[in-house]
């Protein structure tokens, strides 16, 4: 993760790395 930029992230990328998050966490689960 590199934070070359000083603008927060968007929802769009947000929201694509809490769907990646929840799969990780899904695959582990089960």
């Amino acid at each position: 993760m590199s934070s070359s930029r000083a603008v927060p992230p968007t929802p769009l990328e947000f929201d694509m790395s809490y769907l990646i998050a929840a799969i990780l966490i899904a695959i582990l689960a089960f």
